[in-house]
């Protein structure tokens, strides 16, 4: 396992309880969303696949974002795997340049994560570097 791989996990596992970070969001973190959280984190780990940031939502949901070549501070392109207060998953994937986005809600089984996390690599890496 890769260091950035033990990151992800660390931050899985410190989902289970309230972080400092966060402690002022306007809708704390459910179970639901950190179990759908925690269990993206371990898939992520699995396949060896990043995300550049995780962040939660003044909503109380948690994304994972990932994005090309062009990084931040305003990537052209970009992913993310949402998860949802109401227990959902949602993959979105936007390329500014092509102005194109969709979003799609997936399966929380196990083949459907990963079916999205293979889907985001492959997205992310046909963006051409600067």
């Amino acid at each position: 396992m890769s260091q950035v791989d033990g990151l992800i996990l660390q931050l899985v596992e410190r989902l289970s309880v309230d972080l400092p970070e966060w402690a002022d969001l306007d809708h704390p973190l459910t179970s639901i969303v950190r179990d759908l959280a925690s269990q993206v984190g371990r898939f992520l780990a699995e396949m060896n696949l990043s995300p550049d940031r995780i962040v939660p939502s003044a909503d109380g949901d948690i994304a994972f974002y990932f994005f090309g070549a062009d990084s931040p501070p305003t990537p052209l392109k970009f992913a993310s795997i949402t998860c949802t207060e109401e227990g959902e998953l949602v993959l979105l994937k936007a390329d500014r340049s092509q102005r194109f986005s969709k979003a799609v809600q997936i399966s929380t089984d196990k083949a459907s994560v990963q079916s999205a996390i293979q889907q985001i690599e492959e997205f992310i890496e046909t963006c051409p570097a600067l």
